[in-house]
C-alpha cells in the first residue's frame, strides 16, 4: 500500500473520531475504553489494520447494528462474522479496510481481529517449559462450513480430535500450536475444555454405620415436605388439575434403575416413562448403577405409588423421556454436542429439559456450551432447558456470608432456566449436622452464623453449598431457587447404586445439591405450561413466557434465615445473585389476577408497545416482569446481552419504576421485573422498548409479559395495546 493511501485512510478514520460520541467495545480480553480512542490512537490504529495479516476485523459503527447495514455489507462481500457489544461487527475484509473506511462513512472504529483475543484467561500463556504439554481444547469457530479447516489444521499438527460438531471442536492440543492456532482466520474462540459433573453433594452420610433399614419404611410418619415440592405452595395449582398432564420432560443424567421398561423399575414411575437412551459417548444403556438419575426422575414424574402419595414428583402428570449421560467406560460425561442432545429430546416432545450437571472451573463465564444452549433455544423458542447453577458455594473469606462468583457453566446461559438451592424443611433423615460440621465444612462454612445452622430447617434460607452469581458480565443467575437439601425421591434398583445422602427404605433415599433443586423446578415449568395449553387454550408457548411466570411470581427470601443482622445472608431485595427472583411460588401467579402476553412476532429497533394494566387491590403488590429468548453471544464477549428490550412502568402520575431494582433501564439481562409494593389504585402505563436489536428474527425480538397483583381483568380480553 502506498503513502499517499495510508494517509488516507489515517485522515477519513481522524476525522470520524472529530465528531464521535464512542462506545466500548466489550471483549473477554480486552475492553476498549472510548476516552482512549482518540485522535493518536485512531491514526496509528489505521496503519496497523493496513498492516495486518488477518482477514478479519472489529468494526464499530457510530449507530446501531441493524439487518439494512448488515444487507448492505454482505452486497459489498464483506461477511459478517459475529456481534460484539457496542455496535460492533467482526468483519472479514475481501477488499481491504481502504474500501470498507470509503463506503461506510459512519464507521466510527476499526482493528484486527487479533489473535491474542481469541484465546480464553483459563489457558495459562505458553513457556518453553510447557510447549510440549497436551491440554483439552474447545475450539468455536465462526461458522460449520470453515470447521473442515481448522480439522486439516489439527490433523497436520498429529493432534488428537475428541469431538466435533457444528461450530465446535473438542481437541487434545500441543500448547505449542495455540498461537498458531488462534491465528487461523477461521477460529473465533479458544477455552479449555473441561469435562461437566454431577452437582449432588457429597458432605458425608451421617448415618453409615446404622443397622440395614426395612424393605419398607414407616410412611405414616412422613408429611410430604421430604419431597420438597410442598414448600412451592402448588396445592392449588394441583386443584385445578395441574399437574403435568400430556406434557413431556426431558432429563439427562446417570439413566433409570435397570434402563428397563419391566418389573425392574421402580414403582413410581409404571407408566411415567415415555422412553429411555444413552446419549454419552459409546453408551449402550440407560441403567442407573449411580442413583441419582433415579433420584432425579422421581422428583421430576414419580407418581407416589409405594408411598401412598407423600413422595410424589412435582409433575406426576406427566411422561419422562430419559437420557443416560453414562458413557461406554462407565462414567458420567455430558456430550459435548448438547445440541444434538436437545435435538433428540425435542423430536420426542420434550420442551422440558432437565440438567443437574455443570462444568467446574468456569466461574460465571460465557463459554461455548453457554453459547450452544442460546443457539438451540434461538432455533426452539418453545424449548426451556433447567440446568443446575452448582455446588460451589463456600464462604472462604471467612466473613460469615457466602462468596459471589461460583456459577458453574452453562447455567450462565442467557436463555435457561438457571436453579440455585434453597433448604427443605426436614429434622429427621438424611443429614442433620450443621453445615460447619460437614464433610469440608471446616474450610466452607466455619464461620457464624452459617457454621451452626442446620441444613434443612428454614424454607427462608439458602443452601450454603448453593453457588452464587453474578456472571461474568454482571447479569444476575441464578434466576430461581427451590429446596435442594434433605430431598427424599426415588432408589435405583441397580444393585451398584449408592444411597446418596442416606437410604430410607429400599424404595427411596435422601440426596442434596443443586442438582435435586433443579427436577423440581424443570416439573414445576411443566405445570405451568400445562396451564397455558389446558386453560389458556394456548397452541404455543414459548419458553420466555414460562419464564416469566414462574420468575414474576417467585417469593422473595430476602433477607433471608438469619433475618435483619449487619451481614444477611440476601443482602438485597429480588432479583439478586443468591436467589435470583426467588424461590418458586406458581400459585403466587396462577391463582391471582394476573395478565399475559406471548408476543411471537415481537418488537423492533425504537419500537414501543403500551399496556394499560388497571389495579383494584392495593393489598397485593403489583409485579410484571419482561422475558425474552435472546439471540447467542459470541464467546469471544465479554458483555453477552445481544439484543436488547427495555421493560419500563408509569403510574398515574407519571413516577417511572425501572426493571430490577435500578433506576435506570437495564442494559445486562434478558429478563427485567418491576415490583411495585405499594401500588395505588389506578391505571399503570407498561412499557416495551425496542433499544438494541442487531440480530433478530426478521429485524425483531420476541418477548413475553406477565403481570399480576391485585389487577382488574374483568375486560381481560378487552386490554388496551398502544403505542397510544
Amino acid at each position: 500500500m502506498s503513502l499517499r493511501q495510508s494517509v488516507s485512510v489515517v485522515v477519513v478514520v481522524l476525522s470520524l473520531f472529530s465528531t464521535l460520541h464512542a462506545v466500548p467495545i466489550y471483549l473477554k480480553k480486552k475492553i476498549f475504553d472510548p476516552e482512549k480512542m482518540n485522535r493518536e490512537a485512531a491514526r496509528v490504529n489505521a496503519l496497523s489494520v493496513q498492516e495486518s495479516k488477518t482477514k478479519n476485523f472489529l468494526v464499530q459503527f457510530e449507530d446501531k447494528i441493524t439487518d439494512g447495514l448488515k444487507q448492505d455489507l454482505t452486497q459489498k462481500n464483506i461477511e459478517v462474522l459475529a456481534y460484539i457489544p457496542e455496535n460492533t461487527l467482526i468483519l472479514r475484509l475481501s477488499a481491504g479496510t481502504n474500501e470498507l473506511v470509503k463506503s461506510f462513512k459512519n464507521i466510527s472504529w476499526i482493528e484486527p481481529y487479533h489473535f491474542t483475543y481469541k484465546i480464553s484467561e483459563n489457558i495459562t500463556p505458553v513457556s518453553i517449559f510447557d510447549e510440549d504439554e497436551a491440554i483439552d481444547i474447545s475450539i468455536r469457530v465462526f461458522n460449520d462450513v470453515e470447521r473442515d479447516k481448522v480439522i486439516s489444521f489439527l490433523n497436520e499438527k498429529g493432534e488428537v480430535l475428541l469431538a466435533v460438531f457444528e461450530k465446535t471442536i473438542i481437541v487434545q492440543l500441543h500448547k505449542k500450536n495455540i498461537y498458531q492456532l488462534a491465528s487461523l482466520d477461521e477460529v473465533e474462540w479458544l477455552e479449555r475444555y473441561y469435562p461437566p459433573r454431577l452437582h449432588h453433594v457429597d458432605i458425608g452420610i451421617q448415618n453409615e454405620d446404622n443397622p440395614p433399614l426395612p424393605d419398607e419404611g414407616d410412611y405414616s410418619k412422613l408429611t410430604g415436605f421430604e419431597s420438597g415440592s410442598k414448600i412451592l405452595n402448588l396445592e392449588g395449582s394441583y386443584r385445578l388439575g395441574l399437574n403435568g398432564r400430556a406434557q413431556i420432560i426431558a432429563v439427562a443424567d446417570t439413566g433409570i434403575s435397570q434402563g428397563k421398561l419391566d418389573n425392574t423399575l421402580h414403582f413410581d414411575l409404571e407408566g411415567q416413562i415415555l422412553k429411555g437412551y444413552s446419549v454419552g459417548l459409546f453408551g449402550k444403556t440407560w441403567e442407573d448403577f449411580i442413583g441419582h438419575g433415579t433420584h432425579v426422575a422421581g422428583s421430576l414424574v414419580g407418581n407416589g405409588a409405594i408411598s401412598g402419595g407423600k413422595i410424589q414428583g412435582v409433575a406426576y402428570g406427566a411422561r419422562l423421556v430419559a437420557q443416560s449421560l453414562i458413557t461406554g467406560f462407565n462414567n458420567m460425561l455430558p456430550p459435548a454436542n448438547i445440541q444434538s442432545t436437545f435435538e433428540k429430546a425435542y423430536n420426542d416432545g420434550a420442551r422440558i429439559h432437565s440438567n443437574s450437571w455443570g462444568v467446574p472451573f468456569s466461574n460465571g463465564a460465557y463459554e461455548n456450551y453457554s453459547a450452544s444452549i442460546d443457539a438451540f433455544m434461538w432455533g426452539h423458542m418453545d424449548f426451556l432447558p433447567v440446568f443446575a447453577v452448582g455446588n460451589d458455594g463456600g464462604d472462604l473469606d471467612k466473613n460469615g456470608v457466602i462468596d459471589e462468583d461460583s456459577l458453574s457453566s452453562p447455567s450462565v446461559s442467557k436463555n435457561c432456566l438457571a436453579v440455585g438451592a434453597s433448604e427443605n424443611v426436614v429434622y429427621e433423615g438424611g443429614i442433620q449436622k450443621k453445615w460447619g460440621k460437614l464433610l469440608g465444612g471446616d474450610e466452607k462454612w466455619s464461620q457464624l452464623p452459617i457454621s451452626e445452622d442446620g441444613v434443612s430447617d428454614n424454607a427462608d434460607g439458602i443452601a450454603a453449598f448453593s453457588s452464587r452469581g453474578p456472571t461474568q458480565d454482571g447479569r444476575i443467575k441464578p434466576d430461581v431457587v427451590t429446596p435442594g437439601t434433605n430431598i427424599l425421591s426415588l432408589r435405583s434398583s441397580h444393585p451398584d447404586a449408592s444411597a446418596l445422602w442416606g437410604a430410607f427404605d429400599a424404595h427411596y433415599v435422601w440426596g442434596g445439591g443443586t442438582s435435586m433443586s433443579t427436577p423440581i423446578a424443570a416439573g414445576t415449568a411443566a405445570l405451568v405450561r400445562q396451564h397455558y395449553q389446558d386453560i389458556e387454550n394456548l397452541d404455543y408457548v414459548s419458553s420466555a413466557l414460562v419464564k416469566a411466570t414462574l420468575m414474576n411470581g417467585a417469593f422473595d427470601m430476602y433477607p433471608g434465615q438469619f433475618g435483619d443482622i449487619e451481614k444477611k445472608e440476601i443482602p438485597y431485595n429480588r432479583p439478586n445473585i443468591h436467589e435470583g427472583w426467588g424461590r418458586l411460588d406458581v400459585d403466587n401467579t396462577l391463582l391471582s389476577h394476573f395478565l399475559y402476553w406471548d408476543e411471537k412476532k415481537g418488537i423492533g429497533l425504537n419500537e414501543e408497545k403500551v399496556y394499560k394494566i388497571k389495579v383494584s387491590d392495593v393489598k397485593k403488590s403489583l409485579k410484571i416482569t419482561l422475558a425474552y429468548t435472546d439471540y447467542p453471544s459470541s464467546s469471544s464477549a465479554f458483555k453477552n446481552l445481544v439484543n436488547d428490550i427495555d421493560l419500563e412502568v408509569a403510574d398515574a402520575k407519571g413516577k417511572i419504576f425501572y426493571p430490577n431494582g435500578g433506576t435506570t433501564a437495564d442494559r445486562l439481562n434478558n429478563i427485567e421485573t418491576v415490583d411495585i409494593l405499594k401500588p395505588t389504585v389506578s391505571e399503570y402505563l407498561v412499557k416495551i422498548k425496542g433499544f438494541n436489536i442487531p440480530n433478530g428474527k426478521n429485524g425483531k425480538q420476541p418477548f413475553a409479559l406477565v403481570a399480576s397483583g391485585g389487577i382488574s381483568i374483568s375486560d381481560k380480553k378487552k386490554i388496551k395495546v398502544g403505542p397510544f
